[in-house]
């Protein structure tokens, strides 16, 4: 039921998003004994404030009731993914092009597991990232265990 509901929902989400330039990062469901939880990551180019998260939060929940999508009662949560949330699709990736990255490997590449650098190049097999030693390095996405935005102060 959680699975249809949820894609009740990202259908009727994905037409207002798509029309804001916002990407819907991911959808998630919980069950409560009172009540559900649905929440909503999104994002867009550059990131994305809390106004806006607001005011879609606002806007979906409105879609959800006009819709009559979910009958029991629930909690609309919308919110940015955060900076430091971890890169899994290509178009992750791709969003951090130019950006410091941190990359986790399976397996060491040059005797290294942790590799920081600037993300350069991007595609469905490969990253390329350009090392704070000014090393390219061509590091394959299978290999990857985890990679987020590098975040200094």
């Amino acid at each position: 039921m959680d699975h249809e509901l949820s894609e009740q929902i990202k259908k009727q989400v994905l037409l207002l998003l798509t029309k804001e330039a916002v990407e819907l990062v991911d959808l998630s469901i919980s069950r409560g004994r009172r009540r559900s939880v649905i929440r909503l990551l999104v994002d867009k180019p550059g990131g994305i404030t809390l106004d806006e998260c607001a005011r879609l939060n606002q806007e979906i929940g409105r879609l959800i009731e006009r819709e009559n999508i979910i009958q029991e009662s629930y909690v609309l949560e919308v919110s940015s993914p955060g900076l430091d949330r971890p890169m899994e699709s290509t178009r992750d990736f791709q969003r951090c092009l130019g950006q410091l990255v941190k990359i986790v490997l399976r397996k060491p590449l040059n005797r290294q597991n942790v590799w920081v650098g600037v993300m350069e190049a991007v595609d469905k097999a490969n990253v390329v990232i350009r090392t704070e030693e000014a090393q390219m390095l061509r590091i394959a996405r299978e290999d990857i265990t985890r990679a987020r935005l590098e975040v200094r102060p």
